[in-house]
C-alpha cells in the first residue's frame, strides 16, 4: 500500500500533489465510500503552482452537509470557496498551509451536528432517453461518472435529470397464489 494512503486513512485527507494523484484519489475515494465518510484530497493548482485546491466530496457517505455545516465550513477559510450540501471546493490555499485546512474541514463536517442524512432514493430507476449508454455525467468539481441506462443509484441530487421515481412492487399475497 501507499505511503500516502496509508497516511491518508490516518489523517481523514489525501495529500495527492504529486504524478499519481488521480490514482491514490480514486483508491482512497473507494476506501472512503466502504467506510462512510466524507471524501477530503487537496491538489497541486497546476504542476508548479504555490497553491493548493481543497476538496470535500459528500459523495461517499449517505449524508449532506447542514445548514449549519455550511456556515462552520465557510468561516474555517479566510477566502470562502464553492460550498454546498454535497461538496466544496476552496481554490488557491497556500501549499503549507493545505494540510492543516484539509485537517480542518474533515473534522469540522464529521462534527455533530454539520451531516444530516439523506433519504434513501433507491427507487429511482433511469427512463427514456435521458443519458445515452456509458455517457459520462459530471458531477459538481468535473468529477465524470458512467451510469448505464437501467441500472440503479444512490439518486444523489444533481444526477437526478431524467430519473423518475417508481413505486415499489405490491406485495405477493402467497395465500392465493394456489
Amino acid at each position: 500500500m501507499p505511503r500516502r494512503i496509508q497516511l491518508a486513512r490516518e489523517n481523514g485527507f489525501l495529500n495527492a500533489r504529486c504524478r499519481k494523484g488521480h490514482e491514490l484519489l480514486r483508491v482512497y475515494g473507494l476506501w472512503c465510500w466502504r467506510m462512510g465518510i466524507p471524501l477530503v484530497w487537496y491538489e497541486r493548482r497546476s504542476p508548479h503552482s504555490r497553491f493548493s485546491r481543497v476538496h470535500l466530496e459528500m459523495l461517499t457517505t449517505n449524508c449532506t452537509v447542514t445548514v449549519a455545516g455550511r456556515a462552520a465550513l465557510i468561516a474555517t477559510a479566510t477566502p470562502p470557496g464553492d460550498v454546498s450540501a454535497h461538496g466544496a471546493v476552496w481554490d488557491r490555499v497556500p501549499a503549507g498551509d493545505a494540510a492543516d485546512f484539509a485537517r480542518a474541514v474533515f473534522r469540522t463536517v464529521r462534527r455533530r451536528g454539520n451531516q444530516q442524512v439523506q433519504q434513501n432514493h433507491s427507487g429511482l430507476r433511469l427512463v427514456g432517453q435521458a443519458l445515452s449508454p456509458a455517457k459520462p455525467l459530471c458531477l459538481p468539481h468535473g468529477n465524470p461518472l458512467t451510469i448505464w441506462p437501467g441500472t440503479q443509484t444512490l439518486g444523489r441530487p444533481w444526477s437526478t435529470a431524467g430519473w423518475q421515481a417508481e413505486a415499489p412492487a405490491p406485495p405477493i399475497n402467497r395465500v392465493n397464489l394456489g
